[in-house]
């Protein structure tokens, strides 16, 4: 894939036994959400189904990444990388292909070996063995660590942050695929590195919250979607503020996702993460850019003025 700043390669490869699953009723998917039908033709290990949009996430987060080690190495010292909701390595992308996932990307980028260390976090012990077996076939284990973790109980994505280079300066990307990952979460995160830590999270406002959010509000049968969004925000009464209610009785759906995401803007705010940005993939979700820091931002708007295919985008407000 030719890029505008930087030449990414993800292996990008034909898997002929894919089935192009795009329905989610169709995939052959096992409880660790990996595909039960394929393997990789790369390494015969497994490998996750998810969107043809997965390569615009890559390239920003790889922009960012290489400004970001470029920026801090000489000037801070240690740097960490930490990904939440990590995925096996490699992944199909639902039109025949199969290519590196972001984790692989990132332990691949010629500026890995700038970092102290880099966290790899899933809830599935078979996905983290897939990981640190990639890992240890490109020769990264040693800084590449691949550990179980469940960001609803964010103790042992904590202890892992304790555990390697704790004193670095962080970036922590959280890849989910819904709005789950509980504000307390992020929270506990930021804190337990002093605040020395940028966050881009995938923010899926469209996928999830979005086609939802008016039954969500309104309709008691969805008490169990109210409650996920809640604790995503980490704030039990949204769904019963005045201009929430108002906005769902009148189906203001796009309405209701700005609200959305501004009460999560000002959330974060509140923990000190005021340097913040959104930026579409196209019509699913946003990667979501905070840091303490407007150096940080200032990274992160250079690595995203371009988009994949080198044209400049506007540059919209929130």
């Amino acid at each position: 894939m030719k890029r505008f700043n930087i030449e990414i390669d993800t292996n990008i490869v034909k898997n002929p036994n894919c089935d192009r699953c795009v329905r989610s009723e169709l995939r052959h998917t096992d409880k660790d959400d990996l595909c039960k039908k394929i393997k990789s033709v790369v390494d015969k290990l497994p490998v996750r189904c998810v969107g043809d949009w997965a390569n615009d996430k890559i390239y920003y987060l790889l922009q960012y990444f290489q400004i970001f080690t470029k920026g801090m190495a000489k000037k801070w010292g240690k740097l960490r990388y930490v990904e939440v909701c990590s995925g096996p390595g490699r992944c199909s992308t639902r039109d025949g292909n199969e290519q590196d996932g972001t984790a692989l990307a990132i332990v691949k980028n010629d500026l890995f070996d700038l970092l102290s260390d880099a966290i790899f976090i899933d809830y599935s012990p078979r996905v983290v063995e897939t990981l640190s077996k990639r890992f240890e076939a490109v020769g990264k284990s040693a800084r590449a660590h691949a550990l179980v973790g469940d960001y609803n109980d964010s103790s042992s994505i904590i202890k892992a942050l304790k555990e390697y280079s704790p004193n670095a300066l962080t970036l922590c990307f959280i890849d989910p695929t819904d709005c789950s990952v509980p504000f307390d979460t992020i929270r506990d995160i930021f804190n337990v590195t002093q605040g020395k830590c940028d966050l881009l999270i995938s923010f899926f406002d469209g996928l999830d919250f979005h086609r939802n959010s008016v039954n969500a509000t309104l309709n008691p049968s969805y008490t169990r979607l109210q409650k996920k969004y809640a604790r995503f925000l980490g704030t039990p009464d949204f769904f019963t503020r005045k201009e929430i209610v108002e906005a769902a009785l009148a189906n203001k759906y796009s309405d209701l996702s700005q609200m959305f995401r501004q009460h999560y803007a000002d959330k974060l705010n509140a923990l000190g993460l005021s340097y913040q940005d959104w930026k579409p993939i196209k019509n699913f979700y946003h990667l979501l850019y905070a840091s303490s820091n407007s150096r940080g931002l200032d990274f992160w708007k250079k690595a995203t003025k371009y988009d994949p295919i080198g044209q400049a985008e506007l540059n919209l407000e929130l």
